[in-house]
C-alpha cells in the first residue's frame, strides 16, 4: 500500500522561508474518523506558532511538535519567524483504503493445453489500474491473462493513487480431464543449492526441467545454478494411467549469507482465510525466531499460530539470530478476499503433510457437480443436494457473462449465443467448482 504520510501545504500568506516538507500528513483510518495527525518537522525558526480549526479562527493547540485527533479537512499553522504567516493543510481518508484486489482463473480445458485464464476483481482503488502479471504469466499487462498453464499466478495492481495490492492464483486443470495432479514447492538451502519438494500424485513418474538447461526425474531433487538469476522451473507428472500434468514456477538463485530467514505462503485451498507459512529458515545451531505479525502482536517462537482480526493486507516479518550471532530478516504480504471472518496463519516446518496438499488431491470427493444436459439448449442444470452461494457463467475468452447469488439449481442460458462456456459454482465453504459446457 501507499505510505502514510505525505504533504499538503499551500501558502496564504507571508514570505517566509517554510518549506512544504516541514509539515507530514498522517491520513486517516477510515471514512468519518479523527485520527488524523499533522507532524510539524522543522520548527527550528519559528519563534511561536498555532494549530488553527477548520473555521481559520479557532485555537486547537499553541505550540508542539505534533497535533492529533483531527477530522477531515483544511486546518491552518499560524506561526511567527522574521514575520507572520499563515499555510494550510488538508487531512483526508487514506486513498488505500477499501482497495481490494481477488483473482479469480478458469482452469486449463486439459492437462498441457495452456488455455487458463485469469482476470482480478476490483473494489475501490481510483482508476485507471495498471496490470503487470508475473514472468510464469508471460509478464502480461492487461486485465485478463490469457495462455496460462497449470500453477501459481501472481499480479500486482496499482491505481491512479499508486496504492498496489498483490495477489494470486492457482490455475488447475478441469478434473473432468485429469486424475493426475503436478505440485511442488521449493527453497534454498545453507549450500546454496535449491531443494525442491514434490506433492503429486504418489506412483507417478517425474520430470523436472530447471530452466537452465538441466533436468532431473527424481521426485524430491537438489539442484544448483551455475549462474544466479530467475529461472521457470516446470515440473511434470505421469501416472500409471497415462494421466500428465505439468506445473511451472519461478525459482530465484540468490546469494545467501550465514544465516537466512525465510518462508513461503501457501493459501489452504477449502479455508480461503488459512494460509500455512512454510518455515525455510536455515541457520546454524540455537535459532531464536521472532514473527512480527503485523498487527501488533510478536511471537518469539519457531512454528507459531496466529489468528488475525482482518484480512490483510499484513506484513509479516521473520527475523532471527543464530548460533554465529548471523541476523536475518525476512517480509511478505499475507492477504485473503474471503468475505468471512479473519486470516489464520500457521507456521509448520518443510516437509511436513498439511491440509493444503490432501485438500487439493481429495478436491473430486468434494465436487461431485456435474451439469445437464451438456449439450445444453436453455436450461442448464446440477444436482439440488449442492448448497451454492453464487454461480458465474464465463464465456471461453474469459468474459463473465452471467452472474447469480441465488442457490437456484438450473440457470438459464438461452439468450447466450452457441459456444463452449465455463460453469463456476462457489459452495458455502467457498471452494469452487468448475465445469465446462456446450450450448447449441
Amino acid at each position: 500500500m501507499k505510505k502514510l504520510f505525505a504533504a499538503f501545504i499551500v501558502f496564504i500568506g507571508g514570505i517566509g522561508g517554510f518549506h512544504s516538507q516541514n509539515i507530514e500528513i498522517g491520513y486517516l483510518s477510515s471514512q468519518g474518523s479523527c485520527d488524523g495527525i499533522a507532524i510539524l518537522a522543522d520548527s527550528t525558526s519559528f519563534s511561536s506558532w498555532s494549530w488553527i480549526d477548520t473555521d481559520s479562527i479557532t485555537v486547537l493547540q499553541t505550540g508542539g511538535g505534533t497535533i492529533s485527533g483531527l477530522c477531515a479537512g483544511t486546518y491552518y499553522l499560524n506561526y511567527t519567524d522574521t514575520v507572520s504567516n499563515t499555510v494550510s493543510f488538508t487531512i483526508q481518508t487514506d486513498p488505500c483504503i477499501g482497495f481490494s484486489v481477488w483473482l479469480d482463473a478458469i482452469s486449463e480445458s486439459i492437462p498441457g493445453s495452456c488455455d487458463g485464464v485469469a482476470s482480478p476483481q476490483i473494489t475501490g482503488g481510483t482508476s485507471p489500474f495498471n496490470y503487470q502479471w508475473g514472468v510464469v504469466s508471460g509478464n502480461q499487462t492487461t486485465f485478463t491473462a490469457v495462455d496460462l498453464c497449470y500453477g501459481w499466478h501472481y499480479l500486482e495492481v496499482t491505481d491512479a493513487n499508486e496504492c498496489s495490492l498483490f495477489d494470486s492464483v492457482f490455475v488447475d486443470v478441469d478434473t473432468n480431464f485429469s486424475s493426475c495432479m503436478a505440485f511442488f514447492y521449493h527453497y534454498l538451502n545453507d549450500t546454496g543449492a535449491v531443494e525442491f519438494y514434490n506433492y503429486g500424485t504418489a506412483g507417478s513418474t517425474y520430470l523436472w526441467d530447471f530452466g537452465d538447461g538441466n533436468t532431473s526425474t527424481e521426485a524430491n531433487p537438489v539442484h544448483e545454478y551455475v549462474t544466479q538469476g530467475q529461472y521457470i522451473v516446470n515440473f511434470t507428472i505421469t501416472d500409471s494411467t497415462g494421466c500428465y500434468m505439468t506445473m511451472a514456477d519461478d525459482v530465484s538463485s540468490i546469494p545467501l549469507t550465514s544465516c537466512n530467514a525465510y518462508y513461503i505462503s501457501i493459501n489452504d485451498s477449502i479455508d480461503q482465510n488459512l494460509f500455512y507459512l512454510v518455515n525455510l529458515t536455515t541457520a546454524v545451531d540455537s535459532v531464536s525466531y521472532s514473527w512480527d505479525m503485523g498487527d501488533g502482536t510478536v511471537i518469539n517462537n519457531e512454528n507459531p499460530i496466529h489468528t488475525f482480526s482482518g484480512n490483510g493486507p499484513y506484513m509479516i516479518c521473520l527475523s532471527i539470530v543464530d548460533g554465529d550471532s548471523c541476523t536475518s530478516t525476512y517480509c511478505r504480504n499475507v492477504q485473503s478476499f474471503a468475505k468471512s471472518e479473519g486470516i489464520r496463519v500457521q507456521v509448520v516446518a518443510p516437509g511436513e503433510t498439511y491440509a493444503v496438499y490432501a485438500s487439493v488431491g481429495n478436491m473430486e470427493d468434494l465436487t461431485h457437480l456435474e451439469l445437464y444436459p451438456n449439450p445444453v439448449v436453455d436450461m442448464v442444470n446440477f444436482d439440488q443436494s449442492i448448497e451454492v452461494k453464487e454461480i458465474r457463467v464465463y464465456s471461453i475468452a474469459g468474459e463473465l457473462v452471467y452472474r447469480s447469488f441465488s442457490n437456484d439449481h438450473s440457470v438459464d442460458i438461452s439468450t447466450l449465443p452457441e459456444g463452449i462456456y465455463v460453469f463456476k459454482a462457489v459452495l458455502l465453504d467457498n471452494t469452487s467448482v468448475t465445469r465446462k459446457f456446450v450450448k447449441r
